[in-house]
């Protein structure tokens, strides 16, 4: 499953018309970051 998902941001990553900076991945990106904090600063089950 993984592996699946680093191909795939990797595709994203090499592809020449990639924004980084479009508004919907800003916004993504920062949810992203949100749930990964609240991940690590949770208790483990």
């Amino acid at each position: 499953m993984h592996m699946a998902a680093d191909e795939r941001i990797g595709a994203l990553c090499l592809a020449k018309n990639f924004d980084q900076d479009h508004p919907d991945l800003f916004v993504a990106r920062e949810r992203l970051m949100e749930l990964v904090g609240q991940m690590m600063w949770s208790p483990a089950i």
